[in-house]
């Protein structure tokens, strides 16, 4: 059903007044379809199900409406139907997406597949910071500390104002011993001494369930 809806082509407007009620269409999907881009990221899972359900039952089941389900089912802990609905969505427009979405949802117990799904992300949209974040943090849970460094440095410079890359920094530094340059960098960011601390912790977690030590590649 989900390949069915993604070959789907749509029917090109065939009078001014027809392109008319259909770019009016587009505008308030966008809206519509940013507002629950808005609650994802509030955490409002439930609440964005529910507009989706909406956005479905009028424009139908889109492949950005498809990705969205997705993004909640994989927040609301729903694996296996999330999954399947990356898969088919992995070879269209929202590749990238999708790629980064499997990634995040493998992360945790298959951290292998999950670099393959997270690298295949970047590679498809190389501007895309969160991508990159998500990425060298990946990265640094599986000891790759040289190239987790690329990727957040990258990260960094593309959304100056996003802090996650730069706390993941900081992390990375105190992972391979880098405690001046992590303080250095959490001084520029205004870090709090508490969030430090929490950094340092799990830094030193993450060394311990190193079977090598530090061996980054």
């Amino acid at each position: 059903m989900l390949l069915g809806v993604l070959g789907a082509c749509q029917t090109p407007p065939k009078t001014p007044e027809d392109a008319v009620r259909a770019a009016n269409q587009q505008d308030t999907e966008e809206v519509h379809t940013e507002l629950v881009r808005q609650m994802i990221a509030q955490r409002k899972f439930y609440a964005a199900r529910a507009h989706l359900d909406a956005l479905a039952l009028e424009y139908g089941e889109t492949p950005e409406i498809l990705l969205l389900q997705a993004d909640c089912m994989r927040h609301l802990g729903e694996v296996p139907q999330a999954r399947a609905i990356y898969q088919a969505l992995l070879d269209g427009p929202y590749g990238a997406e999708a790629a980064h979405g499997m990634g995040l949802l493998l992360a945790g117990d298959h951290l292998d597949i999950a670099l393959g799904y997270l690298e295949r992300a970047v590679n498809l949209r190389p501007t895309q910071a969160t991508t990159r974040n998500d990425l060298g943090y990946a990265m640094i849970l599986a000891g790759q500390y040289d190239k987790a460094f690329r990727q957040l440095a990258t990260a960094m410079e593309l959304a100056p104002a996003d802090q996650r890359a730069s706390r993941n920094m900081i992390l990375l530094h105190y992972v391979v011993g880098n405690r001046g340059q992590a303080d250095s960098l959490a001084d520029d960011n205004g870090v709090p001494e508490a969030e430090r601390a929490r950094l340092q912790e799990q830094a030193a977690r993450l060394v311990a369930s190193q079977p090598g030590g530090l061996g980054g590649s």
